[in-house]
Formats: C-alpha cells, structure tokens, sequence
C-alpha cells in the first residue's frame, strides 16, 4: 500500500496501539490514565477523531504516529517516527511516497541518504603485499607481528594534494577499520605538516583494545599506540578525531584508562579536556609518565631507552594487575561475609541486644496477645469501611505507646492536629468518668472540646473533667507524640526525612503512624494510582526495616467490601499491602456479611458492638477476632475479648 493508505489505517484503526479504557476513551501508553478507578483515558477531539489528547499533559492533539514516537523517544512528526508506527501496525509500504500524506507535510519528504562509506579494504589488501618493499616498519621498531596484526601497508605513490597541486608520497598505510586510515609519509626530512594524511573516516585507531581485559593507554598517534603494543601493552591513539569520539567509547572500557599524550602544549591541553570529560561520565582513569624525557611514545621506544620504556609499561600493568587481583579478592570476601554464616555473629549479638527491649504495649490486653506481645518493628495495617473508627482505634493505640516513654511521629494527612488532639482528651473524659463513677453523659465529643462557646455551659464536674484530661494527656502522653499535618504534600520521601530529623534532633527512633495511607503524596504523577500505592507501600516496608521501627497505617478498603465479612480482597486495590505488610488488620462492625445487617441501624448506636480481626499476621497465628464496645462519641474503644473467629459471638 502507499504512505497515504498505510497512515489512513493507521488514523482508522486506534484499536491497534490502544487499549480501550474502563470508562472512556483508551488507556494512555505513556502514563497508563485510564486504567485507574475513575476509568477516563485519553480522548479524542470532535474536530479530528485521530488525534488525541492525555488530560495528565502527555501529549494534546497527537495521531498514533505522534504518540507512539513519545512513547519511544523519536522525534513526533519525523520520518523515522511514522516509520516506526507502520513497523508496529505491520504495514508494508510500495515506496516512500514523496507526496503529502496528511500527517505533517515533513513526513512527505525522506531524509537524504547519506553517501555510502568507502570501504578500502581492497587497498589496505594491496599495500599490505607491498610493505615488503620497504624497511620504514622495522625502522620504527614495529616487527612482523604487530604488521600483519594491524594490515600495515605500504604505498609508493600516495596522491596527497598541497594548495592547488598534488605531491606523491612514500607512505606507510595505517588501516583503522574498513572505511578509514592514516597515511605516514616515510620521508625523514619531511616538515611537520607533511607528515600524516587521514583519508575516509575519522575515529580513535584501535578501539577494540577498550573491551579487552588489558589496562589500556591512550596516545595521540598510531606509531605511538604501536610502539605500546611491541612491549606487549595495548593502546588507543586519538587519531586526531577529537575528544569527544573518545569519550563515547571510553564508556566501554572493561579496564582503567592511562592517559599518556604527547609532550607539548597541545598534547597537556588534550590531556586535560579527556581527563574532564572521564570525570564527568564517571570512567575510570589515571595519569602516568611513560616517556621519560622523550616527548612522545614512540620516541621512547625507539630511542636509546627502550628498556627503561619496557619496563615502565610493564610495571604499570604489573601494578593495576595486583590492584585489580586484591579488589578481586576483597569482593570474594566481602561476598562470602554475605552468606548467612557470615551474618551469624551480628545474628547472635541482635539476639543479645534485644533482651532489654520489648514490643510496645497496645493498651489492649487481648490484642497485646494475639500480636505476640505488641506492636514490634515491621509494617503494619489497619482496614475499614467508612465511619468505622480506625483512626480512633489506632490513636488510642498511639496514646498508649507515647504513655510507655516512647516517641510517637504522626502524620495525619486528613483531620487537623487539634482535631486528634481533642479526641484523644474526649477519650480521657470518658475513662475518668468511669474512674470517678460519675454519668457518662459529662464526657465529652470531639466538637465539645473544639468549642468554644460549648465550654462557658459547662457545669462545674464537666470543667473539673476537662482540665483533668487535659492535665493528663499534657503529662502522660503529649510529651511524647509529635503530630504532622499535610494535605497532598506529604509522601513517602517526606516520611522518611521526617523520620531522619526526629531522629537527629531527638536521638530517639520514632513509632510512625500515617493516617492515611490513600492520602500520601503521589511518588511519581505519571503512574497510575495503583503503581504509587504499591510504591509508596514498599518504601514504608523500606523505612521499617532501615530504621528498625514499626510503622502502622490506616488504609481504605474497596466499597464493595463495606457491607461484607471484610477479608484479603477488601485491599486489592493495592496488591503490595497484602504482601508487603507483615500484620494486617481489619476492623467491622460485629455482624458484618450477614443478611440480618444493617450498617446504618448499627451506626447509631451510642455504644457500636465492633470486631477486629487479624486477617495476616507474619510471624504469629492469624484469622482470630477480637470484640470491641466502640464508644464513638468519646472516641473509645473497650475491650470485650475474643471473639468466635465463625459466629462472631463472644468466648
């Protein structure tokens, strides 16, 4: 088919590349929109149904052709850019049809070819037959061996032009690939600038030596690179193609480049830019001096000390042969250090150090046992539906580590600081009324001790209730819990730096609580809901284990799971919770799941009958459920025991 019939396929056919979207449009390639929740992709324009738009700003108005050259790195709108969208739809197009296709009025024209590159094999063939007839090898040192290695040549009549007349040379022919070399005039007597003739293509000469397993020294000449080579080194010679191609190769190097150019100020010049340059990228390099009073390689090897020269080479390559052999042997040992025998010692002195530690105490008996003790380091969960008080339970959980002595960092990405502060004070209201025998109904709500103006009727044992819980809370437990707001600004890289400076500042490690999880900050804004989840839930498995602490969360679960039994499935929204988590929990109404339920009826009541259950728990029993008389309107949860993990009715 031609260009113009292949793109009309291509504009017709989106289905191709795209993948329908849940709701709307198709799910965007680049930054997966459309595959979340709300299901609302990439859409198309009414003007021109072929072109689409990403709302997350990867691209407006584009054709397949555009998106996919995105997608890939290619220039939208390019030759090679709607080559590639027929490669991926299959197409075979009868030519390159020079004329507009309705795409981009670039695309109607094909890059010109560049001209082919000569290729001077046959040549190099011929003049290599001939070096026989000269002795101008031997008398630069270079034997037999290194001549047939590198094809040297040799060419009586070498046309070279000087201004507007052509000169003949004797020239010994330097073959650097196929389609390059670098004529010597074997002249002694002739001038500097008459010296060297680069025809075909212009790169460093001898570039394999870079991925070989040899220390490799760079020179600026062949004859200099050759001379490195006869004493048994290797060597890469600029050539005269100029840093920058040296650099682009260097990144190959298997071995430690020596730089060793010539002599004089254009050679420390080069030196010093190669030397900027292997900086900047990061390869690996050293400096060192291999000839002496010589300016140059080839000038050492073939003057008077050529041993000294030998030697030089050779202690070099002795020396970063023995760095290499002890790193080697460093590596073998720190790998063998790896193993779990190599741990066993800071396995055993782990054990020691934890005798005087303990799990940090819920302030729920029954919970306490069913964790094996408490809260330990690792990486924990709570679940549940709307309204079911999981913030409330696990602040009353917080509250009780902080009253242990322990430092609590609260990240609370949802309800304002005061706000956690006044249900933590409505709870103590509510206990010191069961403590004084006094009527409940003096216990105070969250939104009594947020106002004001609720405060001037207070009778006189709600006053004296007040100041107590708040005189407690102060004393016992505000000392240590450090309570951070934020609202779309805080993710996982935020929680880790806070953590790092609770620490510095304090010298403590902190217990970490996030409520809640589903508000951290995106990590990345071109994932998908479902990717930052999983992102974010690793790295605070990640900020568990490197700081050895505990870190709790609340979660949200899926609202199909509202009115059920709540199980694994309710968190499928995030895959990495269920198996990042090392104790996951949830926390339903007692009834949950029965037809006989009613979620709003049992929202009512003063006085909620709850369950927690332990639906994973890494290194203990899971599956029991625990019962619980939520006191919603004080923020208080009391412990009524276990529950029967089938009916749900008490033990």
């Amino acid at each position: 088919m031609t260009q113009e019939q292949a793109l009309q396929y291509i504009h017709d056919h989106p289905e191709v590349y795209l993948q329908k979207a849940k709701a709307e449009g198709y799910i965007c390639p680049i930054c997966g929109s459309g595959s979340g929740p709300k299901g609302t992709g990439i859409t198309s324009s009414k003007q021109a149904a072929h072109r689409f738009t990403c709302w997350r700003g990867c691209f407006t108005s584009a054709d397949i052709p555009d998106i996919i050259a995105i997608k890939e790195g290619l220039q939208p709108g390019s030759w090679q850019a709607l080559k590639r969208a027929y490669e991926v739809y299959g197409l075979t197009i009868d030519r390159e049809d020079p004329s507009p296709t309705g795409h981009q009025q670039a695309l109607s024209q094909p890059p010109a070819k560049k001209p082919e590159q000569q290729d001077y094999t046959a040549y190099y063939a011929e003049c290599h037959a001939r070096v026989g007839q000269t002795d101008y090898p031997q008398k630069r040192g270079l034997t037999s061996k290194t001549i047939d290695r590198f094809q040297l040549g040799y060419d009586p009549a070498f046309k070279t032009k000087e201004g507007d007349t052509f000169t003949t040379w004797e020239a010994l022919i330097i073959p650097n690939g196929a389609g390059g070399f670098t004529a010597r005039n074997t002249n002694p007597d002739a001038e500097p600038g008459n010296r060297y003739r680069n025809r075909g293509t212009k790169e460093p000469f001898n570039l394999q030596a870079l991925e070989g397993d040899s220390p490799v020294f760079i020179v600026e000449g062949e004859l200099d690179a050759l001379s490195i080579i006869e004493v048994h080194g290797e060597a890469v010679a600029l050539r005269g193609a100029g840093i920058n191609n040296l650099l682009a190769e260097a990144k190959k190097a298997k071995q430690p480049l020596i730089l060793s150019l010539d002599k004089d100020e254009a050679g420390r010049e080069a030196e010093t830019k190669l030397m900027e340059g292997l900086k900047a990228q990061g390869t690996p390099f050293l400096q060192a001096d291999i000839t002496g009073d010589y300016k140059d390689a080839s000038a050492a090897y073939n003057g008077p000390g050529i041993v000294d020269f030998a030697k030089t080479i050779h202690s070099i390559q002795q020396s970063l042969k023995t760095e290499e052999e002890a790193a080697q042997e460093a590596e073998k040992d720190a790998y063998k250090a790896a193993s779990a025998a190599g741990h066993m010692q800071g396995f055993l002195d782990a054990i020691a150090a934890s005798r005087d530690s303990k799990p940090f105490s819920t302030g729920i008996i029954t919970l306490d046992q069913v964790l094996d003790g408490g809260i330990y380091t690792g990486l924990y969960f709570i679940g549940g539906g709307t309204s079911s008080g999981k913030t409330t339970l696990m602040m009353q959980i917080m509250d009780s580590i902080a009253s242990q002595g322990q430092d609590v960092l609260i990240f609370s990405l949802e309800m304002a600081r005061h706000e956690l502060m006044a249900k933590s004070i409505s709870r103590l209201t509510l206990l010191q009324c069961f403590q004084d025998k006094i009527n409940t109904s003096n216990a105070k709500t969250t939104r009594d001790i947020l106002s004001g103006a609720r405060h001037e009727e207070y009778n006189k044992t709600e006053k004296e209730l007040f100041k107590a819980a708040c005189r407690k809370y102060e004393e016992d437990i505000g000392g240590r819990l450090y309570i951070l707001e934020g609202i779309g600004n805080i993710g996982v890289n935020e929680v880790r730096a806070a953590v790092e400076k609770h620490i510095r500042n304090t010298g403590n490690k902190p217990v970490v609580f996030i409520d809640y999880l589903q508000l951290l900050a995106p990590v990345n804004e071109r994932y998908t809901d479902k990717q930052n989840m999983d992102k974010s839930v690793m790295e605070l498995k990640r900020i568990s284990r490197d700081f050895a602490i505990p870190v709790l969360a609340v979660s949200s679960l899926n609202r199909a799971s509202y009115q059920n039994n709540i199980d694994l499935e309710a968190f499928k929204e995030s895959g990495a919770i269920e198996y990042s988590s090392d104790v996951l929990l949830g926390l339903q109404y007692q009834g949950a799941g029965n037809k006989a339920f009613d979620k709003e009826t049992a929202e009512k009541q003063r006085q909620r009958k709850m369950e927690l259950k332990i639906l994973k728990q890494r290194n203990a029993p899971k599956g029991q459920k625990l019962g619980f008389d939520f006191y919603s309107f004080a923020n208080y949860f009391h412990e009524t025991g276990p529950l029967d993990s089938t009916s749900g009715q008490g033990i």
